[in-house]
């Protein structure tokens, strides 16, 4: 068991009611900073909002300093209720979760005292301060641990079980873990929902969708260690329709799963589905398709209505980009735009439509620039680290380059896609090697000296080789925890995008051109 489920079980949102907008509203969030403010370089506080987007699930940031006198305000566009996670400065942690609901106000205050510890307080609008989220998350170990021993036991399971047995053996140890949760008496009533739903939600992607390859697992546990096991000789029976009614027990049409990945991928997971037959969307019409699936599932989901159908109809075309690797035909297209009423639907879907493509071009330009690209040879610069301290790093190593767009590319030797990336781009980077853009590509310690010396060579820009505290020192203010990723200066030093991991040269290119 991995740190995942703590994060499933701490990172979830306040229990809100759900109402489908018909178009993207804003949500205003307002605030100040007072008390024994430490005074930074700027004399400002910087407050962070990461909202989770309804549609992909995944983390959107926002950031905005704080006048003289403290106070600060977002207006944060929103499809329905949800919730932002509020940070401040470089600090990695979230004082507080705050309910966010459109065309309305949230307040809250953070008050630093002689310390420098904060207090947060929300004025206005729902939501768990630091507080809360401490005590909840001492309850939530209790989960983990229990969850942990009783996992350890699954190894003996047989891989024969049958699928309406291994249901009730899923819900029985779901209700196990919850009861940790009903039974405690310090937690009120609202810490406690605000552990349950994602404890259901972990179970129904981890396991309940999942039994075809809980079966193999175990199956390859139990003959792992047999001469002649092959794990291919064991297939697993699909589970019939009937299987699914536990889905009624989710309400999935309820927006306190919408802020949790794993609601991404058990939608994901439903489209895959044998036992539930939902066909792919191809040029269907958005509604025709959904009516075809309430038919289908709307017994088993206890509803006919809802954000669900119109979130599991996006999935089915994000399907279609990331497991057939096929755009959006011009009937698709159009097929979306006239059904999604919230255009930020519509906004989504031809993004990651244009990211599809990107990544189509990439592939027929790696293989038709494959001789090209061997002979390429692009400029390479080994710089010494800036003599500032770490605070002033990133400053120094921009600056050089004033006048000129600056593409920061954080990168390892042993990171396989950073490497991939680079070799995608390089036909692309030769280029544009006359226009006014520059690469750097900064790396730690964790890439051997020797070996990262001889990777350059095939890389080429601007390299710096950072040591450990100031590696980790640019990934905690930057915000970063998994590589490669990308910084976008334009020519005045501004940052204008941070991208984290590689989608297409087409996507870099067009950031590029922005900045230019």
């Amino acid at each position: 068991m991995n740190y995942k489920f703590i994060t499933i079980v701490v990172s979830v949102v306040l229990l809100l009611s759900c109402s489908q907008a018909k178009k993207t509203d804003i949500a205003t969030v307002s605030g100040k900073v007072s008390g024994f403010i430490p005074v930074s370089q700027n004399n400002a506080t910087v407050i962070r909002l990461t909202v989770t987007d309804v549609i992909l699930g995944e983390d959107v940031e926002y950031e905005t300093l704080t006048g003289k006198d403290g106070i600060f305000s977002f207006s944060i566009p929103v499809i329905s209720k949800s919730i932002g996670r509020i940070g401040i400065n470089a600090e990695s942690y979230y004082l507080a979760y705050i309910s966010l609901t459109p065309m309305e106000e949230s307040k809250f205050e953070v008050f630093f005292d002689e310390k420098g510890d904060k207090q947060v307080n929300i004025l206005k609008g729902s939501g768990f301060t630091k507080s809360d989220l401490e005590d909840i998350s001492t309850v939530s170990m209790q989960v983990l641990e229990a969850y942990q021993n009783r996992a350890s036991g699954k190894q003996s399971f047989s891989p024969d079980i049958a699928p309406e047995a291994y249901k009730k053996d899923i819900i029985d140890e779901w209700d196990e873990l919850l009861s940790i949760v009903d039974n405690d008496k310090n937690l009120p009533a609202e810490s406690k929902t605000f552990i349950r739903l994602p404890i259901k939600l972990f179970y129904l992607k981890n396991d309940l969708l999942d039994y075809k390859n809980a079966m193999h697992d175990r199956y390859c546990l139990l003959h792992d260690n047999e001469e002649k096991f092959n794990a291919d000789d064991f297939t697993p029976i699909i589970p019939q329709k009937s299987y699914y009614s536990f889905l009624k027990d989710f309400d999935l049409n309820a927006i306190q799963y919408v802020f949790t990945n794993d609601y991404y991928a058990a939608l994901q997971s439903i489209l895959y589905q044998e036992g539930l037959n939902i066909p792919a969307i191809g040029d269907t019409p958005v509604k025709v398709w959904i009516e075809a699936v309430k038919a289908n599932i709307s017994d088993l989901m206890g509803s006919d209505s809802g954000l669900f159908y119109d979130l599991l109809a996006a999935h089915a075309y994000i399907k279609q980009f990331n497991a057939d690797k096929t755009p959006l035909s011009k009937q698709q297209e159009e097929n979306i735009k006239a059904y999604f009423s919230n255009k930020r639907f519509v906004e989504v879907l031809l993004s990651k439509n244009e990211k599809c493509i990107g990544i189509n071009e990439d592939i027929v330009a790696l293989e038709n620039n494959k001789k090209n690209t061997e002979k390429i040879v692009l400029p390479l610069t080994i710089n010494e680290t800036p003599s500032v301290s770490k605070e002033e790093l990133m400053n120094a190593i921009i600056l050089k380059y004033k006048g000129k767009a600056v593409v920061i590319d954080f990168w390892a030797t042993w990171c396989a896609p950073c490497l991939n990336a680079m070799e995608k781009t390089k036909y692309f980077k030769h280029e544009i090697r006359d226009k006014n853009v520059v690469f750097v590509y900064i790396t730690d310690a964790s890439s051997p000296v020797e070996e990262w010396k001889e990777k350059i060579k095939e890389i080429g820009g601007e390299h710096y080789y950072l040591t450990e505290e100031e590696w980790n020192y640019l990934s905690k203010t930057i915000r970063f925890s998994s590589i490669p990723t990308y910084l976008y200066y334009n020519k005045n030093g501004l940052l204008k995008n941070k991208i984290i991991s590689f989608s297409s040269s087409r996507e870099m290119r067009k950031m590029i051109e922005e900045l230019l």
